[in-house]
């Protein structure tokens, strides 16, 4: 992660623990932490939504909308502002799934994130707002989808936490 130690600029710098880089010349200390990262499970007709990366990481893999939870947010208020960017939906409630642990590799650097999952049920398809990101959409059933079609190991965790949990009936249109 460091070549060189932002304090002091020593190349005395490493992980001393498994999140904790150290630098032994002026004892400056990065713990590198979980970022939490929200997703949902959009449910249309018994079949889920998931977006088509148009970008890296993963690019061209299946994915859940979402995103990181910025500064200052809670996962509800990240998860609305992540899903009005991304599809155009302005929605006032979830129901809570479960979280899952992943690796989110971008640029030669390893986020470890704890992901939050909801899952909310849609009277139609959303249509795509952010094409930066998203490449298309796809209402597929969640029992046909494979762990190699997806982008994250974490995504594979929300359709199984759907899969047993994802009956609720909380509708928004």
């Amino acid at each position: 992660m460091f070549n060189y130690c932002p304090e002091c600029a020593s190349a005395s710098i490493g992980f001393k623990e498994e999140k904790l880089i150290h630098c032994k010349d002026c004892d400056f200390c990065y713990y590198h932490n979980s970022a939490a990262a929200v997703m949902c499970v959009l449910v249309v007709d018994n079949k889920i939504v998931m977006t088509v990366r148009n970008k890296e990481p993963q690019k061209g893999k299946l994915d859940l909308p979402g995103g990181f939870v910025d500064p200052g947010e809670n996962a509800e208020e990240a998860l609305r502002r992540e899903l009005k960017e991304e599809l155009d939906l302005t929605l006032s409630s979830f129901i809570y799934l479960g979280t899952a642990v992943n690796s989110y590799e971008y640029l030669n650097i390893s986020y470890p994130t704890c992901d939050i999952i909801f899952t909310v049920r849609l009277r139609k398809e959303p249509e795509i707002l952010d094409k930066a990101e998203i490449e298309s959409l796809l209402l597929v059933e969640p029992a046909t989808v494979t762990r190699e079609q997806l982008a994250f190991p974490s995504v594979y965790e929300a359709i199984c936490l759907f899969n047993a949990n994802g009956t609720g009936e909380l509708f928004e249109s």
